[in-house]
Parts: structure tokens; C-alpha cells; sequence
């Protein structure tokens, strides 16, 4: 086999984007990603017993913005049920089901 000199780089070009908590939803976000031509992968995180489990929507980052729109325009009340990891939408009066916790550390002396 003849190798290149790119057969040995490693591109990893994959951001998360969001993530949503129902199949209703990441359904309406890949007919949004189909119709604007994104490339997209979708990982499951498995819940707790007895709770739903979220979908992480990933994209390639030369898409995100393209990505974000899609899903902003074709998927209807987004800036509330799909939490954008950016930050710039955050769930108005939903609590998602697994929240962030930021941990401060302190040091005194």
C-alpha cells in the first residue's frame, strides 16, 4: 500500500453542538440538518432507570453556524427544547434533565 502524507493525520474536526431529551425532537433536527445539507452524527447518553436518556447532535465546526440556523428555523420553540452548548440559548422554564454543575475550587493562604 503507497501511503500519502496524509495518512498518518488525524483530523477530528467534530464539535458538540446541542443536545435534546426526546426522538420527537432529534427527528425535526435531522429533516432540519437533511434539507441544509449538514453532516451531523448523533450519540445517545443513557439515563438513569426510569428516566429518559439525550441525544448530543454533533457537526463538523465549519457547519455550526450553518447547523444552529437550520435547526433555529425548522425546528418549531428550539431556543426551548434543544439546549445549544454555546450557551447563547438557555431552556426557559425547563429544567433539563441532567444539569451542569461548575465546580470552584478555593485555595486559602
Amino acid at each position: 500500500m503507497v501511503e500519502s502524507k496524509y495518512t498518518h493525520v488525524k483530523v477530528n474536526n467534530e464539535i458538540e453542538l446541542c443536545e435534546v431529551y426526546d426522538k420527537e425532537t432529534k427527528e425535526k433536527v435531522k429533516k432540519a440538518f437533511f434539507g441544509a445539507g449538514v453532516s451531523f452524527f448523533i450519540k445517545f447518553k443513557k439515563a438513569a432507570p426510569g428516566k429518559e436518556g439525550r441525544f448530543i447532535i454533533c457537526v463538523n465546526s465549519s457547519q455550526r453556524g450553518t447547523a444552529k440556523t437550520a435547526i433555529l428555523r425548522k425546528v418549531p420553540h428550539a431556543k426551548e427544547i434543544v439546549n445549544f452548548f454555546d450557551g447563547s440559548y438557555l431552556m426557559k422554564g425547563n429544567v433539563p434533565p441532567f444539569k451542569r454543575a461548575v465546580i470552584a475550587e478555593t485555595t486559602v493562604g
